[in-house]
């Protein structure tokens, strides 16, 4: 079962924190560069817990083998790999009885397999370019493959000999079971006696499960359907034709086995004990199918999501705390403080901070928010906002109709702008409208309005309450 990332459930997961159990894809994982030893390596932090997180495992990422088949049987029709077989099936077609060139043929044909099968366990999903380091390149791949062969078919025979067939078949059809894994383990310790250690051979395919049984059948059937394509042509074409066709068929289903156990390698490398270098995997496989890199607040919030998630509020409150001490914060940011605050506890800095993200929703213009906020602070008597805020939230309640908790809020205003004459007589002023068009209270908004005359007679809202008893008055 794939592993998701806890932040994009879509993605598979590249790595995992054991402190905080969270994991993460290629795009919320943290990534530093090490200088070690004067080499620069990559290493992968966890955002939140700053420790450096564990590689889950390629298997997590790849598609497994059985849903690649298609691309797989493909791989062999990429140009470099379809011109060289073209080549070498028409050279061992012109000489067939030609040991030496058959010899030939043959070699180069295993040294490129064997590159294959390298080349994708590494994670490169694309056929290897042939080079002449390629083809300069020591014989001792395709002669560890050779002997090993050798031995095998060594034991089959003297046991063979020694016990009969009730001995020999199984240990033929055992060794053939065997030998996709054999090979395996002969690329990933590059050693014979590894490669043929029953106890290690036996316990990879036991860690790969039922897997290894479907690779099995598809490698027989790539073992096997050459011959049925042969004979079916056979009677048909040319001894020439025929000896291309036997070379060029049989050469394309040995690359496509060579990079199915090359894949399967990459995807059971833990399992097998194959080391694979993460970067470079990245870099040639599947960058097609990785999600886009997120923005540095996304790996913020996602920062924050898992202090939260494991409970260690007081660390996501100081990284949240370095972000809002500015004038103007993101305002979801000094919302997400003042909850983060009442998840720990933190009464006192709760209640310090309530006003102040007044101010900061008022300044935003979020004006449900905002009102919400003021009513809990007056009903828990909290530290008192400035009278500016509370004066423009009282604004906002009167805007949409709810003129008792406006009335409130004026008065709640007045109560604490002492000696601000410019807040004050804005109050009194909009509470007097108040009493007059919606409290069907002439009388005291009368009052007002000569109370704001008489105490305020430098401010501007002294002209417009002059202005306004007069209009009273005249309706009166």
């Amino acid at each position: 079962m794939t592993i998701s990332c806890s932040f994009h459930p879509k993605q598979p997961a590249h790595f995992q924190c054991y402190d905080c159990d969270t994991t993460f894809c290629e795009a919320c994982i943290t990534a530093r560069e090490v200088e070690t030893y004067g080499s620069v390596d990559s290493h992968y932090f966890c955002p939140a817990c700053e420790t450096e997180a564990a590689l889950i495992g390629i298997s997590n990422i790849l598609p497994p083998f059985w849903k690649q088949l298609g691309k797989i049987f493909l791989y062999p029709l990429q140009v470099t790999p379809l011109i060289m077989t073209l080549l070498l099936s028409i050279l061992g077609a012109l000489m067939p009885f030609s040991w030496m060139v058959q010899l030939l043929v043959w070699v180069m044909m295993m040294k490129y397999a064997y590159s294959v099968l390298l080349t994708t366990a590494s994670g490169n999903l694309t056929a290897p370019k042939l080079t002449l380091e390629l083809m300069n390149s020591d014989v001792a791949p395709v002669f560890k493959q050779v002997v090993v062969f050798a031995i095998l078919g060594w034991a089959s025979s003297t046991i063979f000999l020694k016990v009969g067939p009730l001995g020999g078949v199984p240990f033929i059809a055992l060794s053939a079971l065997c030998i996709p894994v054999i090979i395996m383990l002969l690329v990933a310790s590059n050693s014979i006696i590894a490669a043929l250690n029953p106890i290690l051979f036996f316990q990879v395919i036991f860690r790969i499960g039922y897997p290894y049984l479907l690779l099995y059948l598809f490698l027989t059937f790539l073992a096997t359907a050459p011959y049925y394509l042969i004979s079916f042509f056979a009677p048909h074409v040319s001894p020439f034709f025929l000896n291309f066709l036997n070379l060029f068929v049989g050469q394309l289903y040995l690359l496509i086995s060579y990079h199915l156990m090359g894949y399967v390698l990459l995807q059971y490398h833990s399992e097998i004990g194959y080391h694979v270098n993460y970067e470079y995997f990245l870099k040639h496989s599947g960058a097609k199918n990785r999600i886009k890199k997120i923005s540095e607040k996304e790996q913020f919030n996602n920062c924050l999501g898992v202090l939260i998630k494991s409970g260690r509020y007081e660390k996501a409150i100081s990284l949240l705390k370095e972000k809002i001490a500015v004038k103007s914060p993101d305002i979801t940011l000094a919302e997400k403080y003042l909850q983060l605050l009442k998840l720990a506890g933190e009464k006192e800095r709760t209640s310090n901070y309530t006003p102040i993200l007044l101010g900061h929703l008022v300044s935003s213009k979020k004006k449900v928010k905002a009102m919400n906020l003021l009513e809990e602070i007056r009903k828990k008597k909290l530290p008192v906002p400035s009278p500016e805020v509370i004066l423009k939230v009282a604004s906002w309640y009167e805007e949409s109709g709810k003129y008792q908790l406006a009335m409130k809020s004026y008065g709640y205003c007045i109560n604490n702008a002492k000696g601000n004459e410019e807040v004050i007589p804005e109050a009194y002023f909009k509470v007097a409208r108040l009493f007059h068009e919606h409290g069907k209270n002439s009388s005291k908004a009368i009052k007002i309005l000569r109370s704001i005359i008489s105490s305020f007679p430098q401010s501007s809202f002294a002209g417009q309450a002059n202005k306004y008893l007069l209009s009273i008055q005249n309706m009166s």
